[in-house]
């Protein structure tokens, strides 16, 4: 028991540096909002893990005993949705068989809470008793089926994620291939080894690796908006103009917030940086997962579209605006938020360095803008 006392602060210790470190990322962005959502269910998990090794003496450590390892065999599974879930988060709108994979772990998820607590209101003891030695807690018998089904499900998540990685970035692929594969590798040693966590040391350590990848990228982010920094893009475009070859399309859009300095004179700075966050969140919303949003600077957006069709700027063009529609609805603010787009798409034999390609839509976009302001009778500067 020293050992694995050992072992859960070790892992409590991991959660909560996670924690501490990732409270100052903005909650707004999902992906982030997911991570907390795993990190705090792992620690939770691990507690009452705690909780249930106690040690049965009386009557009340009896109840706290089964009450913690029902609980903890209730929310495993949901943990592992929760991590389906967080990987989905990275992947654009393509990927594939995401159904058929999110019905699977739904059904797990609803099918193990009905079998472990139809096992202990029938007392059949299909997964845990208290019925060893001194009343003390002892494997049922089909734990070991459920263990193998659930290192299954989460070795099913990682061909997921090794399916789709044409859908996540590249500088984000390695970090979710190894998200699900380090907890398979600490599962399967989990069943032979009784009374040790060696399931909860691999999912710490995944987290702990998703949280050097979110740090290691934190410079390359916008404070305010959560997008990728300018400094970050430029990375990307020098990676672009160092191809010597293309055998797709790409695409710049240039996104301007509209009378943006209105909002600022009339309601003040601080809501003019709602103003942009807002927007933000509603161009995140609207593009593909393997797009590149960027705050260009001030109250303006960049998105950089690789591996883009032809028409595939006009359709993300079309949802920004159905988008902002929602949000001005919605908002009850006094004022409409509305956008000036322009964009240039890029053929494999296109011969325009990156920075021509943003020029170009950045043209298009002023050309949009002073029509916008033209319509609204507000003088163009």
């Amino acid at each position: 028991m020293e050992i694995y006392y050992i072992f859960i602060l070790y892992i409590l210790t991991i959660l909560g540096v996670i924690l501490i470190y990732n409270r100052d990322v903005d909650s707004r962005a999902q992906k982030q909002s997911s991570f907390r959502r795993l990190v705090w269910m792992l620690m939770v998990m691990v507690i009452v893990d705690v909780i249930g090794r106690i040690g049965v003496t009386d009557t009340l450590t009896l109840v706290a005993s089964w009450a913690s390892n029902y609980f903890s065999y209730i929310i495993d599974p949901i943990y592992y949705f929760l991590v389906f879930q967080y990987i989905n988060d990275w992947l654009d709108e393509d990927r594939i068989f995401y159904g058929m994979m999110h019905n699977i772990i739904l059904v797990f998820v609803i099918l193990n809470t009905a079998l472990v607590t139809f096992s202990q209101i029938a007392r059949v003891n299909w997964f845990f008793d208290f019925n060893g030695p001194g009343g003390q807690y002892q494997r049922g018998s089909l734990y070991l089926v459920r263990a193998i089904v659930m290192i299954t499900i989460f070795f099913m998540i990682l061909v997921y994620t090794l399916i789709n990685k044409n859908h996540i970035l590249a500088v984000n692929k390695g970090t979710l291939i190894a998200f699900p594969m380090i907890p398979v590798v600490f599962g399967v040693l989990q069943p032979f080894v009784p009374g040790m966590c060696f399931e909860y040391v691999g999912m710490s350590l995944s987290c702990l690796v998703l949280l050097i990848s979110v740090q290691s990228n934190s410079a390359n982010l916008d404070a305010m908006t959560g997008t990728m920094s300018r400094r970050r893009l430029n990375m990307v475009i020098n990676n672009i103009d160092a191809r010597k070859e293309r055998s797709d399309a790409y695409a710049f859009m240039m996104i301007d917030i509209n009378n943006f300095k209105g909002i600022n004179d009339k309601y003040g700075h601080q809501e003019g940086d709602e103003a942009i966050k807002t927007v933000a969140d509603a161009i995140g919303r609207s593009i593909r997962k393997s797009d590149v949003l960027c705050r260009y600077g001030g109250d303006e957006f960049g998105i950089l579209m690789l591996h883009c069709l032809p028409d595939t700027p006009e359709s993300v063009n079309e949802r920004i605006s159905r988008s902002l529609t929602s949000v001005n609805a919605s908002h009850m603010k006094p004022y409409e938020l509305s956008v000036s787009i322009g964009w240039s798409v890029c053929k494999p034999l296109d011969t325009r360095k990156v920075d021509d390609v943003i020029k170009d839509a950045d043209d298009a976009m002023y050309e949009n803008k002073k029509l916008y302001h033209k319509e609204h009778n507000i003088p163009f500067r």
